[in-house]
């Protein structure tokens, strides 16, 4: 018999999602009792209740049996949005035509919360008011400190009383029928589908003018505002002047989504940072509205003495607390905001909009307007500062169409910027998405500003493959400066090919790309290419093709194309020879840069190259993707 460690360490294996299917782990469950042991818990950490092909007639739904319980971590009650709809309604009742829907055996989870010892987290989405006796059976369970609800309708009469014991550290509501589509990448199935949109309970609720009570109520107090560690609610449910009320002293973590709050009392964002002294991760994940106003960022409205300082006293600087964040293009976006918030360690700049539109990102002209001024050193006097050009309303156009039409600021040399550019060393992640190509001249810019980035991503929204116009050296010569740069993702471009070619040349000039650029920057870890997936008859998505960069310890320059099987030896350029020209884009000759490249190529010492596979981020989530598993 084998050492129990050494069992733990293949369950371990074998329970990795990325390697292995579940149902690996099920038939090792099989193998032996002390194997069942180790596996239950692992299989059972994470539970869905109810199932719909596990019923009787006798019991009904059935319910994990007791002997589980105490192996679930996290328990999701996600209720099919179908059975409501069904003639006669499934595992429900309807008393009258048009009337609620009121599902049965509820009581079998309500009974069973409260036994749940190890329980830390509750998801609950489901098509009907959910009983308030889920609640008070929750409060009653001592380990949970995380609930989530989504695409559930809420009333406030069903949040009871809550013991002064209990305590709540992350908390997420998310109204029904939010559907946010985050670029044009990867998003989630049940998005994909009609009748996600036609289900009757959706078109009740979503708009519920009421929600907004019950989302106070579970806010302020059912979760407790003072204990609450990471929130995330929607601009619909909530407002800044409700959010800056109220005291969050232990608050990390602010996630807004949906649509952004509407203006009210004059209470602006710096107000609620102000009350959130330990806030380091600010998320406005907004969509954009047709004709509706930009959130702001910075106080709208201004004391006569002080620039950027809210109403209430609070001033900007607040915001150099920020370690991490993230806007959309329903923000107004302004370099002056990255002043105050001069010590960010990440930052995303993403397009959302509502399923089933498309989002649009920032076009050339608003990257150039918010790079040029994000290099421009702050002016922090009142005088000064209503000329900095803040990208707000109508006020920013002028400055965008000035950009577009040549003027001087939107083309700064690097020559000429580099003696005025503002940097922000702090900042190590960098994910932005554009609408119009890449091009050197942005990648220079971005490596000016942010020096010692680790992580740099530069999506387009809807690629397209095309004419390639810059060569990669271009790219890799605007990298050069990153030392410390480990995973890069870019959407270069493409010559088109036919994606119906079992050769599947698209993926072999990605790959070439990939070593291309791992060859020249010797501190990449990680590289991947843009392209269009097909996902459907006449649906496509933006995807990433990545490779991980394996390199080798002594000092010889070796490198083999992952499924190639044919090791090369790189030389070092020699000057005045121009080397392989990939697809028409060759290297530049040249003294100097010959000199550099093979300094580069001296130091990386690749090894091979290993596809990776697919990823996305999973909404809310936008610092780490996580693998694409089906």
């Amino acid at each position: 018999m084998l050492d129990s460690d050494i069992l733990y360490s293949i369950v371990a294996e074998v329970a990795d999602p990325t390697a292995h299917d579940v149902q690996d782990l099920r038939n090792i469950s099989l193998a032996s009792r002390l194997l069942r042991a180790m596996a239950l818990p692992v299989l059972f950490t994470e539970v869905r209740w109810p199932h719909p092909d596990k019923h009787s007639e006798e019991n009904g739904l059935e319910f994990f049996p007791k002997t589980l319980w105490r192996h679930f971590r996290k328990l999701s009650l996600l209720w099919p949005d179908h059975w409501p709809d069904s003639s006669p309604p499934l595992w429900g009742d309807r008393y009258y035509i048009g009337g609620d829907y009121h599902p049965r055996h509820m009581n079998k989870l309500v009974d069973a919360l409260p036994r749940m010892e190890g329980l830390s987290k509750l998801h609950i989405s489901c098509p009907f008011y959910p009983p308030s006796s889920i609640f008070t059976a929750l409060v009653q369970c001592p380990s949970i400190r995380s609930l989530s609800i989504s695409d559930t309708p809420l009333y406030m009469s069903m949040i009871p009383r809550v013991p002064s014991d209990f305590h709540l550290e992350h908390l997420s509501l998310v109204p029904v029928g939010q559907a946010l589509r985050v670029g044009e990448g990867p998003y989630d199935s049940k998005y994909q589908d009609l009748a996600y949109y036609i289900r009757d309970y959706r078109k009740k609720y979503r708009n519920d003018s009421l929600v907004r009570y019950a989302a106070d109520a579970l806010l302020y107090n059912f979760a407790k505002a003072s204990s609450l560690r990471s929130v995330q609610v929607s601009g619909d449910m909530c407002t800044l002047h409700d959010l800056a009320r109220h005291d969050w002293p232990e608050l990390q973590t602010l996630i807004l989504t949906g649509h952004a709050p509407r203006p009210y009392n004059g209470v602006d964002l710096i107000d609620v940072v102000a009350r959130m002294p330990k806030l380091a991760d600010l998320r406005l994940l907004f969509a954009t509205v047709k004709n509706d106003p930009l959130f702001p960022i910075l106080p709208c409205q201004t004391s006569s003495e002080v620039a950027h300082e809210t109403l209430s006293g609070n001033p900007a600087t607040l915001l150099s607390q920020i370690r991490h964040l993230a806007l959309s293009n329903a923000c107004q976006l302004s370099g002056v905001i990255f002043h105050y918030a001069n010590q960010l360690e990440r930052l995303v700049i993403c397009a959302i909009s509502d399923l089933p539109r498309v989002p649009i990102a920032l076009s050339r002209a608003e990257i150039n307007a918010l790079i040029n001024d994000l290099g421009t050193p702050p002016t922090l006097t009142t005088s000064d500062t209503s000329a900095s050009g803040v990208l707000s309303g109508s006020a920013s156009m002028p400055a965008l169409q000035s950009l577009s039409s040549g003027s001087p600021a939107a083309g700064v040399s690097s020559s000429s910027s580099s003696s005025t550019t503002l940097p922000y060393p702090s900042l190590k992640l960098l994910r932005i998405m554009i609408e119009d190509k890449a091009n050197p001249e942005l990648c220079h810019k971005i490596c000016e500003l942010f020096p010692h980035l680790e992580v740099l991503e530069v999506e387009l929204c809807g690629y397209h493959d095309g004419k390639s116009i810059h060569a990669w050296d271009e790219f890799v010569s605007a990298f050069t400066p990153l030392s410390r740069l480990r995973r890069l993702r870019l959407c270069i471009q493409f010559p088109e090919f036919d994606e119906t070619d079992r050769v599947e040349p698209w993926r072999n000039a990605r790959r070439e790309c990939a070593a291309y650029f791992a060859e020249r920057l010797p501190s990449l870890e990680c590289v991947g290419f843009e392209y269009r997936k097909r996902t459907g008859t006449h649906r496509y998505e933006d995807s990433w093709l990545e490779y991980e960069v394996e390199r080798q310890s002594d000092g010889v320059l070796v490198s083999v194309l992952e499924g190639r099987g044919s090791p090369y030896s790189a030389q070092p350029a020699q000057e005045d020879v121009v080397p392989h020209h990939h697809h028409g884009r060759g290297l530049r000759s040249g003294p100097g840069c010959q000199d550099h490249l093979a300094a580069a190529m001296n130091a990386s010492r690749v090894s091979r190259l290993v596809e990776l596979p697919s990823s996305w981020y999973r909404f809310p989530e936008v610092w780490t993707p996580e693998y694409i598993t089906t």
